[in-house]
Order: C-alpha cells, then structure tokens, then sequence
C-alpha cells in the first residue's frame, strides 16, 4: 500500500517523521511492515505491505460483537505478543483499539497506526492525553502522568469487548465528560451471559484503575501470558 503525504513548509511533518522510524526500528510479523518511503520536493510517500484481511472490527460487527473464547485466545494472545516487543524497544503505543488492528490473508494481526506510539526511557512518563477515549486509561484521561500501564488498560477494554459484546466503561453515555466520569468512577461490571471466569480474572486486573496495582504492572507481559486464560 502507498501513502501519499504532502510536506509543510518544506518539511515532512514531525508526526509522519516519528511514526516511519518506529515502524522502522519494529520488526515483528504482527506489525505492519514499512517497506520503503521517498520523498519529492511537495510530498512524502510511504510503501507499507499490503493488508488484505480487513479490520478485526469488522470480524467483530460479524459475529455479532461476540468472539469465542478460543478466537479471544487468539487475538489477545496476539496483541499481548505485539505489546511486549514494542515495550521491549521502550514504545508506548497508546491507541490499541479494534480499528487499528488488521487481518492479514491467513487471519493473523497486523498493528496498524503509529501515530500515536511514543518512545519512553526507562521509567520516564508521559502526560499528553491522546488516545481513543473509551479505550484510554484512567491515569491517562487525568493527565497525571502515565507510562505503559496504560497499553494494558487499553487491552483489557478490548478483551471486554471481544467477549462481552460492548465496552466496559462509558458505552451509554451521550458525551465524552460522561464517559471519563465511567472511566474513572464506575465498577466493572460483567454481562449475566458471560461465565467464563478465568476471562473475567484477566479482564479484572487488566482494567484494575490503579495503575501500580494493574496486571503487568510488576510482572510484565510474562505475568500476562502465564494467566490460566490462555491455557
């Protein structure tokens, strides 16, 4: 796939700048590949491999909004794999939602979308409030200061919505000031048709509001894949 994108002044906006040398610097087979970029005088072009499968939203909308539990196995186990290589290279992504995760030809993820993605050192933090607000966590939303906890926020909220069919905090509300209210105040809460327990332990401490006490937050990624949910 080409992308075309015109320069400001001359220049290749700074965004577009980021975004290319972090899909530059990951090479993993669930993230998009940039193939190549050029420039001309006007604009920028960047050369991305071709993704054919569609967006996992849409699978979503198919199936009713409802995943089976070995299809949510599948993908959250793909996502968890994706998130802990882009924290390995000390990357925040900090728009993990449905949309910006495609399907390749044989049905395996592909992470789309950097322009949100952001290089943290260490135990450094960030306080810009970007994001897809009903996917963003709450220490973002209060602008506190966050750091990669967050990712893992976002992924709980997309669990929830794989196996719940909606979303945890905030789907009812008319306004986003009803939706960071939910996100920050309200308790999580299961449908009566979704049983699986082990699912709700892991949605559980994925969506646990305190960053510092969030799943992960201590054990990484390994404390994730080693949750009884994906045995």
């Amino acid at each position: 796939a080409l992308k075309r994108i015109r320069k400001e002044d001359g220049q290749v906006p700074e965004d577009v700048v980021r975004e290319c040398a972090l899909l530059a610097e990951v090479n993993h087979p669930f993230v998009l590949q940039l193939v190549k970029t050029f420039e001309t005088v006007n604009s920028i072009y960047i050369l991305t491999e071709l993704i054919t499968g569609g967006e996992l939203y849409a699978q979503m909308n198919e199936r009713m909004g409802v995943v089976s539990r070995k299809h949510a196995q599948f993908y959250i186990g793909s996502l968890v794999l994706i998130m802990e290589a882009l924290h390995q290279h000390g990357i925040i992504y900090r728009d993990l939602k449905p949309e910006n995760v495609m399907l390749d030809a044989q049905g395996y993820l592909k992470l789309v979308d950097f322009g949100l993605a952001k290089k943290l050192d260490g135990a450094q933090k960030t306080f810009s409030v970007v994001g897809t607000i009903y996917y963003m966590a709450p220490e973002v939303i209060t602008a506190k200061g966050y750091s990669f906890e967050a990712d893992f926020w976002s992924l709980g909220v997309m669990l929830f919505e794989l196996v719940c069919g909606g979303l945890p905090f905030g789907e009812e509300c008319a306004d986003d000031g009803g939706v960071v209210a939910a996100v920050i105040e309200e308790d999580l809460e299961f449908p009566a048709r979704y049983n699986d327990n082990s699912g709700k332990k892991l949605i559980e401490g994925l969506l646990t509001k305190n960053p510092a006490g969030r799943l992960g937050a201590q054990g990484g990624w390994t404390q994730v894949k080693e949750h009884k949910f994906f045995k």
